[in-house]
């Protein structure tokens, strides 16, 4: 079965972690052949790309292939581009955002959404079936512990040099009296993807 999977960016960011989980599973069973659509380079390292491209080919759009037997995509901006392909189309949404990052419905097979609200809000909305899949992560590379009562350090590791999330994360910071600490993961993906 040949896939095609968009990378919107190359920044380590929950759609190309996402990504990166469901292709490394594909992989796993050696029965795939997988290619990655890069839309857009923004990162100032090459790390994600790295580690994704022992999956799969990293391709722009004139290396792209005719035909594939699924294309998973993530925005509208990917699926207008991608219209023409022939193969499965499959629209995995992850934000209710402006009406502009929404596909175009009739270039697109299948929709799923990654949180519950999110597909019966779209499947009002779209007047079509949206499924909700969980917004699952590879639970080998990524393991959960809870979080302290204690706490006295706080890290965030920002994929998107976000003033916002830094702001919200250091006044929670501070009415925990806890320290606060921002690694731009947008600048340094290396930080991070070794992490056990």
């Amino acid at each position: 079965m040949r896939i095609l999977f968009e990378l919107p960016h190359d920044r380590l960011t929950g759609c190309n972690t996402f990504t990166y989980t469901v292709a490394k599973f594909l992989a796993d069973k050696h029965i795939h052949e997988i290619d990655f659509f890069l839309i857009h380079k923004e990162a100032k390292t090459n790390t994600f790309i790295e580690q994704i491209s022992k999956l799969g080919r990293v391709l722009d759009s004139k290396q792209l292939e005719i035909e594939y037997d699924v294309i998973v995509m993530y925005s509208g901006y990917c699926v207008h581009q991608l219209k023409d392909l022939k193969g499965k189309k499959v629209f995995i949404g992850h934000g209710l955002m402006h009406d502009s990052y929404y596909p175009e419905l009739e270039y697109v097979d299948e929709l799923y959404y990654v949180s519950k609200f999110g597909a019966e809000y779209l499947t009002k909305k779209f007047n079509r079936p949206v499924t909700f899949i969980p917004n699952f992560i590879d639970i080998e590379r990524f393991s959960f512990s809870p979080v302290s009562d204690n706490m006295k350090n706080v890290l965030l590791l920002d994929a998107r040099n976000s003033v916002t999330y830094k702001f919200l994360f250091e006044r929670i910071s501070t009415k925990l009296n806890a320290s606060f600490t921002c690694v731009s993961i947008y600048e340094h993906p290396e930080l991070v993807w070794d992490i056990p």
